[in-house]
């Protein structure tokens, strides 16, 4: 659709009256203008052939009941209304989904002097209905009859807008938008320079509205066919059925010269608020028209608290600092910067202490860590923002602390099943693996993955795993003729572990690897494979050779096997963790029941992980204890259905690639707000969290087409495939100076575990009656609030994330913690 909209900005911006770039005409507003944006959904309509309007489910069937979110307040269009909840963008904007009715946006224009102003004219172009305010008065409209309803759909469209010369429904991604580029221009309503009456115009800041209403469906898209229907039937709707909203573009310009244009980054230093849920971009500027507004924390004790600015500048900004302080005691507000290194091209990615120089845009992320023993109420405070050659610009700072206090992250209970790489640190920095070097950039990613609340750690006792490990933590030391076990480098590693991220859930051994002979799902076994591949150390020259284990089957495979297991059981046993004691990996492909038997005979009391696109409960009589799983993973249902993922006695998470529908595919580049929502999204559909996603497995070893690649699979005999951890995000970190660094996915996976752990915290005295009673008319309220995140979790995946950013997250935030406060307040005064 790239080329489409490209191709109707063009079509606009040659529109023949009053249009920027023809003399003595001044662009105002354009394509490189911000606007503030608000989507609604409801459900889909068809204009069926008798004239009717029919509500129509997902497969096209009706009548459906008609459901929708909230429409903006009745004043939306006006100057003063507040959208500042609402997201912030530029360029066209096309519904993600057909379930998206309306799209509201505001774009502000400065007018010096409205006498010098001239002609002020507005080109614009939308799909399908679309109604122009200036500063909430009406002006035009187009495809929308007169005393329409914020609601209601627009004018049908023509059916060159559904249909090519041959009578065939246009496909999506096979080329038929730019084939029939101009047949599709039917799709699109444009006002054509419509002129601003001077009255409605005002000196100083003015707001331009443009409401955009879907149009219904034609009863074409059921009677016609696509283009080889028959061949691409299996696609079903997705394949031809479009979503018929959209705002293309617009421009206002001015003959005179008393309007200021909002066209491109202002020639001064500025400061302004960033959305923490969205990435920063190096070409990003802010609003001039916009105020800077205070900046605010809002959360319970404990609870870490994160906000953003951009400092811009029409150069690369010198001698930038930025400080700040609360008068909340303890609570410092530390400052940090991001660097130009996001996963989006152009973006900001890594946290880091002082700002990267260059930088003609610098995001700023500001953290509040409330102590737990903070008195609750609202506290003030400042940011002061200084460069070089400009005044100090102060930032006001708001704080609300809510009573309810969260648990240190340990004691999270959501699942993150985040994965050390110890041989990529190693690699990237160049220091020689289990040096002192080495071990304290370990101990750096482990640091942080305690943060958030962390549950996993692996512990390879064979070479070349999936995970690239040349050599195993557990060494076999030539000793009198024979070996003895070495455990001593899966100690320390599995100590820091416990150091920073507490008692583990997932203590994995890493023993089995499908190239030792496997079974895919329930098909028949393959071959008999070969022994596992460990390492063997000479303790006189300190050399690491390689050498082959017996197969599984053989006689002499449990007593190698035996003493590896009681190792690692007695090493756990130590630390009190011994519960916490799983075998891997299993994936698609299955051990075979020799090598299932054999491992149960020598570690009866341990259990299986598997991770694989269906699910397992069992292998050979040893229970699956670890699943993270792609094709089974649920979807959170629609309320009054509850599920509560704390309550699962099976472990159980989703490995979130594509495929899994519990919040989609979290790779890198995937929506910020994929990842803030993710947990919870996790725990409402009935499993803990998420696994199978790196920690730091950075592109370390060069790869095809002269790029550098990650570990993961780098060994032929252990690659997995489209299991591999590549297919969702190998990183989750990001490489320092010294070590690891936070990224923005990483902070968001903060925040997300916050807000699970506080709807966890409330879910469990909802459902427990004696403390449900306890909390009166709480209870009720407390029960909607879930319900209403849970639909608006459901309704970002499956209706977009432009909808989620646009849709009031932050005060669902805020008003998660305040209820988690009011449900802490009743249960403890019931003491």
């Amino acid at each position: 659709m790239r080329q489409r909209a490209a191709s109707l900005w063009f079509w606009l911006s040659s529109l023949s009256v009053g249009i920027a770039g023809e003399p003595g005409v001044t662009p105002i507003l354009d394509a490189g203008s911000y606007y503030r944006y608000f989507i609604a959904w409801r459900t889909e309509f068809l204009r069926k052939g008798d004239g009717s309007l029919e509500p129509i489910d997902d497969r096209g069937k009706g009548p459906a009941p008609v459901v929708a979110s909230d429409l903006p307040p009745a004043n939306w269009a006006a100057p003063d209304f507040d959208d500042s909840a609402w997201a912030r963008r530029r360029g066209p904007l096309k519904a993600a989904a057909t379930e998206m009715s309306l799209i509201c946006l505001r774009s502000r224009f400065e007018v010096s002097d409205p006498a010098k102003v001239g002609d002020l004219c507005i080109s614009a172009a939308v799909t399908a209905g679309g109604v122009l305010y200036v500063n909430g008065t009406e002006i035009a409209r187009v495809g929308m009859p007169q005393g329409a309803a914020l609601d209601a759909e627009a004018e049908d469209l023509p059916k060159e807008a559904y249909l090519d010369p041959d009578g065939n429904l246009y496909r999506i991604g096979w080329g038929d938008e730019k084939k029939f580029e101009e047949r599709q221009r039917a799709r699109v309503r444009t006002f054509d320079a419509v002129r601003i009456p001077p009255a409605t115009l005002r000196k100083g800041v003015n707001v331009l509205a443009l409401e955009i209403h879907r149009a219904p469906a034609s009863e074409l898209l059921l009677t016609a066919k696509p283009l080889r229907w028959r061949e691409e039937q299996w696609r079903g709707r997705s394949y031809y059925w479009w979503s018929r909203l959209a705002f293309e573009g617009l421009k206002l310009s001015a003959t005179g010269e008393g309007a200021v244009p909002t066209v491109a980054r202002p020639p001064k230093l500025q400061v302004w608020n960033h959305p923490r849920i969205e990435r920063p971009m190096a070409n990003d500027w802010g609003d001039p028209c916009e105020g800077l507004r205070p900046v605010r924390f809002a959360g319970p004790r404990g609870a870490a608290l994160s906000q953003a600015l951009c400092v811009g500048s029409p150069a690369a900004i010198k001698g930038l600092k930025v400080s700040a302080a609360a008068t909340l005691p303890g609570a410092a507000i530390e400052a940090a910067y991001l660097q130009a290194d996001g996963d989006v091209r152009g973006s900001f990615g890594s946290l880091v202490a002082e700002p990267p120089e260059g930088n003609a845009v610098q995001p700023v992320w500001l953290r509040v860590r409330v102590p737990t023993d903070a008195k609750p109420g609202d506290y003030t405070g400042k940011v002061t923002v200084i460069c070089e050659g400009a005044e100090p610009i102060t930032v006001p700072v708001e704080l609300t602390v809510y009573g309810w206090t969260m648990p240190a992250p340990r004691d999270f209970t959501a699942h993150v099943g985040l994965i050390q790489s110890p041989d990529t640190l190693a690699l990237h920095y160049g220091v020689e693996m289990w040096s002192e070097a080495h071990w304290r950039l370990i101990e750096r990613s482990f640091q942080l993955l305690g943060e958030v609340g962390n549950k996993v750690v692996f512990i390879p006792a064979i070479r070349r795993t999936h995970f690239g490990n040349e050599h195993g933590m557990v060494r076999w030391v030539r000793a009198d003729g024979g070996h003895k076990l070495d455990f001593s480098l899966a100690e320390k590693y599995l100590d820091l572990a416990l150091k920073h991220q507490g008692k583990p859930q997932v203590a994995c051994l890493y023993c089995w690897e499908p190239y030792t002979g496997g079974k895919y799902l329930d098909h028949a076994a393959k071959g008999g494979g070969k022994g596992m591949c460990y390492t063997v150390l000479d303790p006189k020259t300190g050399r690491l050779e390689e050498a082959e284990g017996p197969k599984w089957g053989e006689p002499a495979a449990r007593e190698f096997w035996r003493p590896v297991m009681d190792g690692f059981r007695e090493l756990l046993a130590k630390r009190g963790i011994e519960d916490a004691m799983m075998l891997g990996l299993a994936g698609d492909t299955r051990p075979t029941k020799e090598a299932g038997e054999d491992l149960l005979a020598v570690a009866p009391n341990a259990k299986w992980i598997v991770h694989s696109h269906a699910t397992a409960d069992s292998l050979w009589g040893m229970p699956v204890g670890y699943l993270c799983d792609v094709w089974g993973a649920p979807q959170a249902p629609d309320p009054p259905k509850r599920l509560y993922g704390w309550q699962n006695p099976f472990l159980r998470a989703t490995f979130p690639r594509a495929g899994s529908n519990t919040i989609g595919s979290m790779h890198p580049d995937a929506p910020l707000a994929m990842w803030y929502l993710s947990l919870e999204a996790m725990q409402a559909a009935g499993i803990h969290g998420f696994g199978r996603v790196g920690a730091d497995f950075w592109p370390v070893v060069p790869g095809p087409e002269k790029r550098m690649k990650t570990l993961l699979g780098r060994f032929p005999e252990s690659g997995w495939g489209q299991l591999s951890m590549t297919e969702s995000s190998p990183w989750t970190l990001a490489p320092g100076k010294d070590g690891a660094l936070p990224t923005l996915r990483f902070e968001m996976l903060r925040a997300a575990q916050q807000q699970a752990e506080a709807r966890v915290f409330i879910e469990r005295a909802l459902t427990h009656g004696a403390k449900r009673a306890t909390l009166g008319d709480v209870a009720a309220r407390a029960e909607k609030l879930l319900d209403d995140r849970t639909r608006a979790l459901n309704y970002a995946r499956s209706r977009g994330w432009d909808y989620f950013v646009s849709s009031g997250w932050q005060a669902r935030e805020e008003a998660l913690y305040a209820i988690a406060s009011e449900v802490a307040a009743k249960l403890e005064g019931s003491h």
